[in-house]
């Protein structure tokens, strides 16, 4: 029986990622992701990009995000980031690197 993956659901601060942008947990208490989970982000402008979790290892979590397209029509390439919690809040994680 294959492994049953879920879909790990962030909302951006911003309408792109960068080191140092922050994210939001959509499920309160979720289960930390695991490889292979799908992954939406919803971006401040309201559009989103899907992507994969590619591997989680000592609290990160490294992402693949596809490309999309902003609001005001800026087309963003598809592109991996590292993701570490944020100490500020249980919920968020901070892109820490590319």
């Amino acid at each position: 029986m294959a492994a049953s993956h879920r879909v790990w659901r962030l909302a951006a601060a911003n309408t792109h990622l960068y080191p140092g942008a922050r994210l939001t947990e959509r499920e309160v208490g979720a289960a930390m992701p695991e490889r292979g989970d799908a992954l939406v982000v919803e971006f401040a402008d309201q559009r989103a990009a899907t992507g994969e979790v590619k591997s989680v290892s000592q609290g990160r979590v490294a992402i693949l995000v596809d490309a999309y397209v902003t609001a005001h029509g800026t087309a963003i390439a598809r592109k991996a980031w590292t993701l570490a919690r944020d100490p500020a809040a249980p919920d968020a994680w901070k892109v820490v690197r590319t």
